[in-house]
C-alpha cells in the first residue's frame, strides 16, 4: 500500500511539473510570436561618390499607422526598429542634396539593408531686369541736356498769363561751351 502511495505522490509531482513546464513555454512563446510581427530597416544615406551624408526625414505607413522622424549620424545611418509588416514611404533631406522618396517594404523580421544616394540639388537662380533710363545717347554726338521737375517749376513761371516773369536759362545748343570749361578744368586745354 506504501509503494502505491509513493507512486501516487509521484505520478502527482510528475504531472504538476508537465503542466508547469507547459505553461512557461506557452508564456516564453507570446512574446516570440510579437517580435516575428515586426521588422526592422537599416538605413544608410550616401552622395554619388558614396560618402556618408547626415540627413533628416520621416518614414510613414498609413495602413499600419506608423510614422517616425528621424536624423541620420554623421556617418550616414540610422536604424528603424519594431517595424509593423507594411509598406511605408521613406522621405529623405539633407541640405544642399536633391530631396529623395521612395517606397520600402517590410515583410520580415529579418533586418531589411535600405541604402540611398543623395543627388545634388540643382542651383536655382534668377535675373531681374528693370528698365532704366540711359545716361549716353547712342544716336547722337553732342552734349545731352536733362530737364527735370525742378526745371519745369521754373519754367512754368515764364508762361504768359501766369503773372511770375521768370528767367529762361540760355542754353548753347552746339554744347560747345560746356565741352570746352570741362576740358579746361581737367588740364586738357589752356
Amino acid at each position: 500500500m506504501s509503494e502505491r502511495r509513493d507512486r501516487a505522490g509521484e505520478h502527482r509531482c510528475t504531472a504538476g511539473l508537465r503542466t508547469s513546464v507547459l505553461l512557461l513555454m506557452l508564456a516564453a512563446s507570446v512574446p516570440l510570436r510579437a517580435q516575428l510581427s515586426a521588422g526592422e530597416v537599416r538605413l544608410t544615406v550616401v552622395d554619388a561618390t558614396g560618402l556618408a551624408v547626415a540627413a533628416s526625414g520621416t518614414l510613414a505607413s498609413d495602413a499600419a499607422q506608423t510614422r517616425r522622424t528621424f536624423d541620420t549620424s554623421p556617418e550616414g545611418t540610422f536604424i528603424f526598429d519594431r517595424l509593423p509588416f507594411g509598406v511605408y514611404r521613406l522621405a529623405i533631406v539633407s541640405p544642399g542634396f536633391a530631396p529623395h522618396d521612395e517606397l520600402v517594404e517590410v515583410r520580415s523580421p529579418r533586418p531589411r539593408e535600405v541604402r540611398v544616394v543623395l543627388d545634388v540639388a540643382a542651383i536655382a537662380t534668377s535675373v531681374e531686369v528693370v528698365e532704366q533710363s540711359t545716361l549716353v545717347d547712342a544716336h547722337r554726338t553732342g552734349v545731352a541736356y536733362g530737364v527735370g521737375t525742378a526745371e519745369l517749376r521754373e519754367q512754368q513761371s515764364a508762361v504768359p498769363g501766369r503773372g511770375k516773369q521768370g528767367r529762361v536759362p540760355q542754353l548753347d545748343p552746339s554744347g560747345t561751351k560746356a565741352v570746352r570749361s570741362s576740358l579746361q578744368r581737367t588740364g586738357w586745354l589752356p
